[in-house]
């Protein structure tokens, strides 16, 4: 795809600045899109403005790499979720009954773009429908939304919590890209004297990444949620947690679809649900289940993929880590089934603890091994380590460690 796509862009040294309106001008676009409603014609428009939008995007430079592939991934979420929502008559429901995974709400007829009458009511629709991506509030709220317990706690506390929640991620991600620079600088020597030494380097180095992934998410919806909260412009219910609990991470499915943000979940699973319905599979089949998993993960690539190019005009290891997942969620689903046809459901339930422990197992190995080339990648092209003053800092302090670590 590089190559078919190089010629229309200028060198990376030698894009111009990234306009300041750019990501504002592209969410303006997306509101508009849903505020003036369905229609072949408008649809057609406005997913055509959005993919010019797109196309134009690796022409410019972000301030940083980092910020280049942070952001760059918007106008493909942009595209896909109009797109979508578009065909699908969205309903605002409000606040469900329980604030929790897809549970009802206080009023099950909801708010269609048909029912509202004046353009105010129809902007404020499209814009509560652009700015979420789980459907908080919405008909088709994504499965795997955690409990949120603080839904109705007063705004100002709620974003002083969330304001915690920043700080404590924030140090968490420091300490992993310490963590990463220790890695890198000692990873090459020990590789030279101790086989065993260096494998234990590299699978913390990847853990260190993994951490950065998790607190970097971390980051962005505890500021986000505080920002918004302490200036009224969404309540606190609207904002259940983005990350689940690591304990339900007993396998690599779970820690996809339970623990890690759902964030993408519809956006990569309604193509892939259509798709198997076009080729008239059956809900639930294997042929079904296994297309919707594969090319779910193929549009997660896609996604990283394209943030990738515009920061730095390349795959730098997305292609091997999303497309390990399907595969190693294939083979423990089929080591699953084997295991369910051996026991009985009593004998099940006993060996549970049994189950939890291999499972955790599995899923670190699985992960350690995976992780490999997007860590890789991340750290080669400075998105992880250049991202501001507080990670250059982090990264220079764990290359100074690991530099006096080795003229011990």
């Amino acid at each position: 795809m590089e190559r078919f796509l190089n010629p229309f862009y200028p060198p990376l040294e030698e894009r111009p600045p990234l306009p300041a309106l750019y990501v504002p001008a592209s969410m303006a676009v997306l509101i508009l899109g849903f505020a003036i409603g369905p229609g072949r014609i408008r649809t057609a428009a406005t997913t055509s403005l959005l993919l010019l939008l797109a196309f134009v995007r690796p022409g410019y430079a972000d301030i940083g790499v980092t910020r280049d592939y942070g952001l760059s991934g918007l106008i493909v979420i942009f595209i896909l979720s109009f797109v979508d929502l578009s065909f699908s008559d969205p309903r605002w429901v409000g606040k469900p009954k329980v604030v929790r995974g897809s549970s009802s709400s206080s009023n099950d007829a909801g708010v269609a773009w048909r029912d509202l009458q004046t353009w105010p009511a129809r902007l404020l629709w499209g814009f509560r429908l652009a700015t979420t991506t789980r459907g908080i509030g919405w008909d088709w709220q994504v499965k795997g939304v955690p409990l949120h317990t603080e839904a109705d706690v007063p705004r100002f506390r709620f974003a002083a919590w969330r304001a915690l929640d920043l700080a404590r991620h924030i140090a968490f991600k420091c300490l992993a890209i310490y963590g990463i620079g220790f890695c890198l600088t000692v990873g090459p020597a020990v590789a030279q004297t101790s086989p065993w030494t260096s494998y234990l380097v590299k699978v913390a180095e990847n853990w260190c990444g993994a951490v950065w992934g998790w607190n970097t998410i971390g980051i962005a919806a505890s500021g986000s949620a505080a920002i918004c909260a302490l200036l009224g412009i969404f309540e606190p219910w609207t904002w259940p947690p983005m990350l689940g609990s690591l304990s339900d991470a007993w396998s690599v499915r779970q820690a996809w679809s339970a623990a890690y943000h759902q964030f993408l979940r519809r956006i990569v699973q309604q193509p892939s649900l259509r798709f198997a319905r076009l080729l008239g599979f059956k809900k639930g089949s294997i042929p079904s289940r296994y297309l919707q998993l594969y090319m779910a993960f193929y549009i997660s690539f896609l996604i990283h993929w394209w943030q990738q190019y515009v920061a730095t005009r390349g795959d730098k290891g997305e292609f091997a880590f999303f497309m390990m997942q399907p595969v190693v969620i294939t083979i423990e689903d089929f080591i699953q089934w084997i295991w369910g046809k051996m026991v009985s459901p009593e004998q099940k339930r006993n060996l549970r603890w049994f189950e939890l422990l291999v499972g955790y197992a599995w899923t670190f190995v699985a992960f350690t091994f995976t992780l490999t080339p997007y860590v890789k990648g991340m750290t080669g092209t400075g998105i992880i380590g250049l991202g501001g003053p507080e990670e250059i800092t982090a990264m220079a302090l764990g290359r100074q460690h690991g530099a006096s670590y080795l003229d011990q």
